[in-house]
């Protein structure tokens, strides 16, 4: 056998191939709102704030359920909630449950976590949708079985334009 010769000419391009399958539906397909609250128990056992948490009033009464929230520009379905609670002070073992209130009562959104050490964080979520309209004041109520321990709570949800 000889020496290999030198490389030929590059080919012509060849056809293009078959198109691929169809990928699966992308999340919601719509627009949408993401919220993200912050709050802290304060030693308290009831509290409300809007979803983004700009600020938390003690549940003195109906008004603060009914007056504390985000009001929703256009229909959505909140999809999602999770909940993150970080126990960074106090003592004791405590319940704290998040719910998503719509015009001041309570929804099926909601995920409750036992606090018991220091140092810990504990998280739940809660996949229970609830639809609003424009208009709606949404909030977050907090409740805590004992105010003993001092928590951070992060809250995330979003709501996808119906």
């Amino acid at each position: 056998m000889g020496p290999a010769g030198l490389p030929g000419a590059t080919g012509a391009t060849g056809a293009p191939g078959a198109t691929g399958a169809t990928g699966p539906a992308g999340f919601g397909g719509g627009e949408g709102w993401v919220y993200g609250a912050s709050t802290a128990s304060a030693q308290r056992t009831a509290w409300y704030s809007g979803l983004n948490g700009e600020s938390s009033h003690p549940a003195d009464g109906d008004d603060e359920r009914q007056y504390t929230g985000t009001t929703v520009p256009y229909s959505c379905t909140l999809r999602k909630m999770q909940v993150a609670a970080r126990y960074v002070g106090g003592s004791g073992t405590a319940d704290l449950s998040v719910t998503v209130h719509r015009n001041g009562a309570a929804t099926a959104m909601s995920c409750t976590v036992t606090v018991s050490n220091q140092s810990t964080t504990y998280s739940c979520m809660s996949t229970e949708p609830v639809s609003f309209e424009p208009g709606d004041l949404v909030g977050l109520g907090y409740t805590m079985s004992n105010p003993g321990p001092s928590l951070r709570i992060g809250v995330g949800s979003s709501c996808e334009q119906q």
